[in-house]
């Protein structure tokens, strides 16, 4: 007998092949492992499984960040890299103390 999570996923690669769906996207899966009762944070069973089934993932596209000359990241270490940051090294000798 099939197990309940293949039964799940059969049924929706079903609907999916009678919607003329070949591919899907991360929101998507997310969705479908909310209906479908599983967690929506990871939806690795959905992907795998419609993946074994012939469906093909459209890959996220990653937001790129222009950066111009007046722009601030608000964000010492993209700002400045080469930028030390607040170590031990920085702080002795503050204030007047010796270091």
């Amino acid at each position: 007998m099939e197990s309940d999570k293949e039964f799940k996923l059969d049924t929706l690669a079903r609907e999916l092949k009678e919607d003329e769906v070949t591919s899907f996207t991360f929101k998507q899966a997310q969705a479908w492992s909310d209906e479908l009762g599983w967690t929506a944070i990871r939806p690795s069973i959905v992907i795998a499984g419609l993946k074994e089934r012939g469906f093909t993932m459209v890959e996220r596209m990653v937001e790129k960040k222009i950066r111009t000359m007046n722009s601030n990241p608000h964000d010492r270490w993209q700002a400045s890299p080469s930028h030390g940051g607040g170590g031990g090294s920085s702080i002795g000798g503050m204030a007047g103390r010796e270091g």
